[in-house]
């Protein structure tokens, strides 16, 4: 919407609708510096297309955080080299424009096989086939040359300097997808309308080097954004290992401990054992010796019994011989005298006796000295 007042010509704001001069609206979006402010816009780090972020530390558009999500990290596109392929070898762009226009051709700036060829001469830049990377540099460098041409040549100096102060993130933003810009601009005398002049189509000359500027950038953004995923998923299983590594120290302390315990009662219960067999021992070892004392003494009269049935034996031995005697010769002798065999007998009974009075003496006698 346009709106005149005291000569000047003022646009409004694509937002809050309000008018300023065209100089002071930003390029492509005409938004104002409230709202740009406001409102800023973020390249995409994957598809390098620009979007307006929920969050501050937002990078990543809609589109790539779902196929993130769905597909995992892309990998470098095999037309463009921007790393958006989610799934394949190419990526959304590259895969939609070669459905529609058939195989990619050679970019006449990158010279990358990242151009498609529309049969369309008004979609051609300058008489060149551009891809899409080129395109946008080339609209932007348009749009910023033109925004440039439309200030009046009084006031350029001073609001070119202020424009320059306060705009000299953008343009390092913009100088840096396009390395070297040249612009030849031919005026038309005709064509002022209280603006100064409104310059002819410019001739502009991109880098060929940006786009791979742009691919390497891209890249490595990448591979910053991959490693701190992988930095953070480390750290939490470092995390995690040093969490098990106390839980075992914990559980091995703790064996430790049961074991020391188990083998102090061990120690103590042997100690007891030996005790009580040691006294056990002593005790067997004083009933050994006072048998043996038992033994003894009752050895020698066992002895003395012994000897003492061998006389009696022998006693009763010599009286059957000799009664066995008497008989034979009663046998053989009838004719001698009763009273001879009587006194035979006689005296061998007093022998007899006198024997065995003889060995009780002989036994008292030794008892006596034993005792």
């Amino acid at each position: 919407m346009e709106h005149k007042m005291s000569g000047k010509l003022l646009f409004a704001c694509s937002k809050c609708f309000s008018r300023h001069p065209f100089e002071e609206l930003s390029s492509g979006t005409q938004l104002c510096k409230n709202c740009y402010s406001s409102t800023s816009i973020v390249k995409c780090t994957y598809c390098r297309s620009e979007f307006q972020p929920n969050m501050k530390s937002q990078s990543v558009c809609k589109k790539c955080e779902h196929n993130v999500n769905k597909y995992g990290k892309p990998s470098a596109c095999e037309c463009c080299k921007i790393v958006a392929a989610f799934g394949g070898s190419k990526c959304m762009r590259c895969a939609s424009y070669e459905a529609k226009y058939g195989p990619p051709v050679q970019c006449d700036e990158c010279k990358l096989q990242s151009a498609f060829d529309r049969q369309d001469e008004n979609k051609k830049v300058n008489g060149k086939l551009l891809c899409w990377l080129c395109t946008c540099a080339h609209e932007r460098v348009l749009l910023k040359a033109q925004q440039d041409a439309r200030i009046p040549s009084k006031k350029r100096p001073h609001e070119k300097s202020h424009r320059d102060s306060a705009s000299a993130s953008a343009k390092k933003s913009s100088l840096s997808a396009v390395n070297s810009v040249s612009l030849d601009t031919s005026c038309s005398g005709d064509g002022n309308i209280g603006l100064g002049s409104i310059p002819g189509p410019a001739i502009i000359r991109i880098n060929p080097i940006s786009a791979d500027h742009v691919i390497a950038i891209a890249t490595f953004k990448a591979r910053i954004a991959s490693l701190e995923k992988r930095l953070s998923q480390k750290d939490k299983e470092l995390l995690e290992k040093e969490k098990l590594l106390t839980e075992l120290k914990g559980k091995n302390y703790e064996r430790e401990m049961d074991m020391r315990n188990k083998l102090k009662e061990v120690d103590r219960l042997h100690e007891m054992n030996v005790e009580n067999l040691n006294r056990k021992v002593s005790s067997l070892l004083k009933e050994i010796a006072g048998l043996k004392k038992i033994i003894k003494k009752n050895g020698g009269r066992n002895r003395e019994k012994t000897e003492r049935e061998k006389r009696d034996r022998e006693n009763v031995s010599t009286k059957k011989e000799l009664t066995a005697s008497i008989t034979t010769n009663e046998l053989y002798d009838k004719d001698e005298d009763k009273e001879e065999r009587n006194e035979k007998s006689t005296k061998d009974d007093r022998e007899i006796n006198e024997n065995r009075k003889a060995s009780e003496e002989r036994e008292k006698s030794q008892e006596m000295e034993q005792t």
